[in-house]
């Protein structure tokens, strides 16, 4: 990011700043007459004055550095909350998100002193000279605008219109970056950097609020990006030189559709030139804009509307209704959320409430009235479910405004939050309508119960025990997960249909996230697409870039997007947090890969990632992979065990194995409505329990011509501990490889063992198999043109020979083959 102060119609080119640095020569006699800084005694360095004077404050500035000095080399790494005088929060701790470990933060609802909250960094400089002076901060409009000075001279604002350049976001929120306020003489001796906030920001709760997280006086021209620690700074890099575009050996399939984050005028217009056509503003994230009932305050949202309308883009609002305002929480419809465990009750809405689909309905009739239904205005809605950020997952205590907002006691937790009384009285209702009989639920779940009235949860949702000891726990547990998992999922459609009903003409994307697959989470990665589907809903999986691509790959991200193919919805992704020009190019990779529909990303990213975005422009298509093998998803099993948050072998040996071979993940659901007529081979990793009904589904696959890999020749057993459908399905016709004991631990060797399974079974030369053999860090996808695409993911050069023809890959880079 660039905003140097000595501009004059633009920052100094690289010979003039060349020219500084060779020009330099020790010149301690005029360091030591200046009585002010070089900002106060030439103001027309500032790069926002504009007039015909700027070129000649370029020069200006060249001269009085050729009579600057430093023989060396001079650092200056100055951690924010080291600063000694302030009036901004105590320092906030956020462990490998910031240098130093902390942050001075400021996060205040009232108005400061006349003067500003500020705070002050005392510097001194060994030779005099031209410094270039760079701040790691939040970046409004995230946060507020700031003011900054050097020593007494005059305040420069810092706005989204004064951001250039491509910054790399990071750090708390991933709403922060360096900024590079300017470039200037220095006299030697001390100095004082200030910054103050007299500004709310504009979004959410509008309060005062800015994270520091460090300064960097440096009289070397270089280039911070991201995360910079005081030991990264001897090793900063210049500016690199962009690449030019990679073309594609096949024809392109048509254009994902790209989103992305309302941001300033300057960086939507970026945006914009780099692909993408829509831009999304987040309502406050923990409570509703209905300020008194039937008053609605719809200033942010109409500011995010005109600034997309400005940029040419179409806009997209994310709202976050199942956190209501103050003022419904204090009435008598409210019922909030309460914790199994911890007791704690929220200032969210609990997912039985009677009166929350009302409330939902009541909220898209107030959009619909304000911004129309007809998508002209309002083109897309991010359809906001529960949880923190809405996904459709219950809180979990993430948001970092929560204990902010409603104190420590407030803040969620990993719990069961189904406490309250409309919770209980439906899952005593699912229970009546499962079993109809007292005696057959006492039966299967091994309880002794005198009445449906009394039916309570098993004990292992009030504290974590052994659910696996008999049929009988294992049932109740099943029972009340799947009651758990399914009440999440109707209600996510159910506020689906709402939104579809209400707004017939807007684009409705789901946000579907979790880290792990939890049980606590309840979000059910394959019922929700399946319900979601009539009402025209497509998916936004929350995890593009969340792990490296083997991993990522392995995890969530193909979990949902494969149910996503199978039950013909459009597929998206979006990234956690900060993503690396790096990851972007790994996140291109996995779009591709999982045909997906549409890319978006959080404005921060693509903007300080644009040349990647140009680079690989020729990628960001829809298209169709090929796909033959599938990956077992131990549904049951995996619920069985409500401690693991994803099946740890499941998930290394499957990112083991996709530098070899593409797969898909399918689970237990999917293969019940049909899925694996997709596939040729599926390969089951882990996983003891799975229902009867799978099992059969699973035999007469086999039995039809499927190959199922298995490791172990441990039989399945059935939740009621039969396992003689198990050993039929092993036995039938011959069609199952079992590949070691079961207890094999070294990843790589069992994924080995695996690829030889799977390529000698069936017919040879299958093209989606036998594209790469090697494992490399290579990894490999097969479109339906024919057409292969490869990643590089190391940091060396690679040639990979792919059907006879040779394709070199720079460190981290995409390329394309058509044999």
């Amino acid at each position: 990011m660039r905003s140097a102060l000595c501009a004059g119609s633009g920052p100094l080119s690289h010979r003039e700043r060349a020219g500084v640095r060779a020009l330099r020569t020790t010149l301690s006699e005029w360091s030591a007459a200046s009585r002010r800084t070089p900002l106060a005694l030439t103001p027309t360095l500032s790069r926002w004055e504009r007039g015909p004077e700027r070129r000649a404050a370029a020069w200006t500035w060249l001269i009085l550095a050729v009579l600057a000095s430093t023989a060396l080399a001079e650092d200056h790494f100055i951690e924010a909350e080291s600063s000694p005088d302030h009036t901004f929060n105590e320092p906030g701790e956020f462990q490998g998100l910031v240098s130093g470990e902390r942050i001075l933060r400021l996060w205040k609802g009232e108005d400061p002193p006349a003067d500003g909250w500020f705070a002050r960094y005392p510097f001194e400089i060994a030779g005099a000279g031209g410094y270039y002076v760079w701040l790691a901060a939040s970046l409004p409009p995230s946060t507020s605008n700031f003011w900054w000075r050097l020593d007494d001279g005059e305040w420069r604002h810092f706005t989204p219109e004064t951001i250039d350049g491509f910054p790399a976001m990071y750090g708390v929120s991933s709403v922060m970056a360096w900024v590079e306020l300017g470039a200037a003489p220095l006299t030697a001796g001390k100095h004082t950097f200030q910054v103050k906030v007299n500004e709310r920001r504009d979004t959410l709760e509008k309060a005062y609020l800015v994270y520091l997280d460090a300064l960097l006086i440096t009289d070397r021209d270089v280039y911070p990006r991201g995360l910079v620690i005081a030991a990264d700074v001897p090793k900063l890099s210049p500016r690199p030189v962009p690449p030019p575009p990679v073309q594609r050996a096949g024809k392109p399939g048509p254009p994902m559709l790209m989103g992305t984050s309302v941001m300033g005028a300057r960086q939507n217009k970026l945006v914009r030139e780099l692909g993408f056509s829509l831009s999304q503003t987040d309502s406050d994230h923990l409570t509703v804009n209905e300020t008194a009932p039937g008053q609605w305050d719809w200033t942010a949202a109409d500011a995010g509307l005109a600034s997309c309308q400005d940029a040419g883009l179409e806009w997209q609002y994310f709202p976050h209704f199942h956190w209501p305002p103050e003022w419904y929480r204090k009435s008598d419809k409210f019922v909030p959320c309460t914790g199994l465990r911890t007791g704690r009750k929220l200032a969210c809405m609990s997912l039985w409430s009677p009166d929350i689909l009302p409330w939902f309905d009541h909220g898209f009739a107030a959009l619909a009235e304000h911004y129309g239904s007809d998508g002209k205005k309002l083109a897309a809605i991010y359809v906001g479910i529960h949880g923190d950020f809405g996904e459709a997952i219950f809180p979990m205590g993430w948001h970092p405004g929560e204990k902010e907002r409603f104190g420590e006691t407030g803040v969620g937790l990993p719990d069961f939050w189904c406490g309250d009384e409309p919770a209980r009285a439906d899952f005593r209702q699912a229970a009546r309508a499962k079993y109809g009989d007292l005696a057959k639920l006492n039966a299967a779940w091994g309880t002794t119960f005198a009445s449906f009235d009394v039916v309570d949860y098993p004990p292992c949702a009030y504290k974590n025990e052994d659910v696996t000891a008999t049929p009988q726990s294992r049932r109740r547990w099943l029972d009340f997960v799947a009651w758990y998992f399914d009440s999440m999922t109707h209600f996510t459609a159910e506020v689906c249909r709402l939104a579809h009903e209400r707004l017939p003409g807007t684009r409705l994307v789901l946000p579907v996230g979790g880290g792990e697959e939890a049980v606590v989470y309840a979000q059910d990665n394959s019922a929700i697409p399946k319900a979601v589907k009539p009402y025209g809903v497509e998916i936004r999986s929350t995890h593009g870039g969340y792990l490296p691509f083997a991993q990522n790959y392995a995890s969530m991200l193909r979990r949902i997007n494969t149910a996503c193919k199978v039950y013909g919805l459009r597929y998206w992704s979006e990234p956690p947090g900060n993503i690396t020009p790096d990851g972007e190019v790994a996140r291109i990779m996995e779009e591709v890969s999982c045909g997906s529909y549409g890319y978006w990303d959080w404005g921060s990213n693509p903007v300080a990632a644009a040349d990647v975005f140009r680079e690989y422009k020729a990628f960001l298509t829809q298209e169709q992979p090929v796909v033959d093998v599938a990956l077992f998803f131990p549904s049951t099993d995996h619920r069985l065990h409500p401690t693991v948050g994803y099946p740890g072998r499941f998930h290394a040996i499957g990112a083991a194995l996709r530098d070899v071979m593409d797969y898909d993940i399918l689970d237990e659901r999917l293969i019940e409505d049909g899925g694996l007529a997709r596939y040729r081979v599926l390969v089951w990793l882990e996983g003891t329990y799975i229902e009867a009904p799978v099992m059969a589904k699973l035999t007469d696959w086999v039995r039809g011509g499927g190959v199922l890999v298995k490791l172990g020749a441990t039989p399945p057993t059935t939740v009621e501990g039969d396992q003689s459908p198990g050993q039929a399905l092993l036995e039938a016709a011959g069609k199952v490889s079992i590949v070691g004991d079961g207890n094999m631990t070294d990843t790589m060797q069992t994924a080995r063992v695996l690829v030889q399974a799977i390529r000698g079974a069936g017919p040879a030369g299958d093209a989606a198999r036998d594209i790469d053999l090697d494992w490399d860090g290579v990894y490999t996808t097969l479109l339906a043109n024919g057409e292969v695409i490869l990643f590089n993911s190391t940091k060396e050069e690679r040639t990979k020979q792919v059907a006879g023809h040779a394709v070199v890959l720079p460190p981290v880079s995409i390329r394309s083959v058509l044999p």
